[in-house]
């Protein structure tokens, strides 16, 4: 999404699902152990669980589940070969769409787009991130930046301050950065 995106001059949008798992259903009986002080149950009791919770294996997939079913509603298709990206056309107007459990990357037609998060809103609370040119932005764990060089849109992807993190956590006491073509 990101190279079509900057091939074509366009702008990619970021959306954010607010609480996205208590948005959708289970499809099976899941029971678990009351969690001390929260709930006082006798001891050895379950309790039902009503909606999937984060750290359930199933949760990811329920979600999965009731968005693409909104999406097939305003007419989205999924590709084939990866359930995960997403596109749509009406008329001249068309936009494609990656989706990483409640976070979502989309570019195409503004107008577009925005009557699909209308469409997708009237189910979910859906914040998008502002991007702004030549200013950072993270998409998963990549830092993004778009600027315009020569009057044409180049986005750069790094990874500085992950790759960073991660090795100050790991205990690796010097670490030397090199570039790469």
């Amino acid at each position: 999404v990101l190279v079509h995106a900057t091939r074509q001059g366009r702008r990619v949008r970021i959306f954010d699902v607010e609480a996205a798992y208590l948005n959708s259903e289970l499809r099976e009986k899941i029971y678990v152990k009351p969690v001390p002080g929260f709930l006082e149950a006798p001891e050895g009791h379950v309790i039902p669980l009503n909606k999937p919770l984060y750290g359930l294996k199933q949760a990811g997939h329920c979600f999965f589940l009731t968005y693409s079913k909104i999406f097939e509603e305003f007419g989205a298709v999924a590709f084939l070969k990866e359930a995960g990206i997403w596109h749509s056309q009406k008329g001249d107007r068309y936009f494609i769409m990656s989706t990483f459990v409640d976070d979502w990357c989309i570019s195409g037609d503004d107008s577009l787009i925005d009557e699909f998060i209308e469409h997708v809103g009237k189910s979910f609370k859906i914040k998008e991130q502002e991007i702004k040119m030549n200013k950072r932005f993270l998409l998963l764990c990549m830092e993004l930046e778009y600027t315009r060089v020569n009057d044409k849109l180049e986005l750069r992807v790094t990874a500085d301050r992950v790759s960073k993190a991660v090795l100050e956590r790991s205990n690796v006491p010097q670490h030397n950065p090199r570039s790469m073509p």
